[in-house]
């Protein structure tokens, strides 16, 4: 609310999948520089560190890799 009376708009720059980055941490980091703060872990596929939600949908198609999230996408950095 202190932006909007100030006249000023306020929003987060996001990545969204997180399939962008090509499984490259430098490319996270780029990101960041450039001002995005969030990355969703992915969208509508797989990746190597999270299964994508539809996997829950047997009409997709689409298998589980890692039920949830892999060794890699629990690593803290």
């Amino acid at each position: 609310m202190d932006a909007f009376n100030n006249g000023k708009i306020a929003s987060l720059i996001g990545v969204e999948g997180g399939h962008n980055m090509d499984n490259r941490l430098g490319i996270l980091r780029q990101f960041y520089d450039l001002g995005a703060r969030y990355m969703t872990l992915n969208h509508v596929c797989n990746n190597p560190w999270s299964d994508a939600s539809n996997v829950d949908d047997p009409n997709t198609g689409i298998l589980p890799n890692s039920n949830g999230l892999s060794e890699f996408g629990k690593v803290q950095i």
